[in-house]
């Protein structure tokens, strides 16, 4: 559930004009923020709540397409590789792609419990464009 609650916090933290753009080499409707699993080269999105896990923690992906505009090509897709462990009192998220750990409480599932965590998936992105970090 606390999975399902970031997906769509992050949505909303991207304050995106729509959440789904039309990947035009097949047509279809791609949502811009996408729940799976795997890592850039094996990546599958899944349902929140087909996603398993053992010992009280589960792995996945999110994956977020970015583009300068919706008919624009090259849409880029980033993929960030999560893990959320069962805690006393609540959950904790980690990424792999980036430091820190980020606490949600059970019986907490306003969004705005995920914006450290949103806010950390876009400083990371921010940080891959970041012209000044390019040699």
């Amino acid at each position: 559930l606390h999975v399902h609650g970031f997906t769509l916090a992050l949505e909303d933290y991207l304050a995106l004009p729509s959440k789904f753009g039309t990947d035009h080499s097949t047509g279809l409707n791609m949502q811009y923020v996408r729940l799976g699993v795997g890592g850039v080269n094996d990546y599958e999105e899944k349902a929140y709540f087909t996603l398993g896990g053992g010992n009280g923690a589960i792995d996945f992906s999110m994956a977020v397409t970015l583009e300068s505009a919706p008919e624009a090509f090259p849409k880029v897709h980033h993929i960030f590789q999560f893990k959320v462990e069962a805690l006393a009192g609540g959950v904790e998220f980690t990424c792999s792609d980036f430091e820190g750990a980020f606490g949600v409480g059970d019986g907490e599932d306003a969004l705005h419990l995920y914006e450290s965590l949103c806010g950390a998936v876009v400083s990371s992105l921010r940080n891959i464009y970041d012209v000044s970090k390019v040699l």
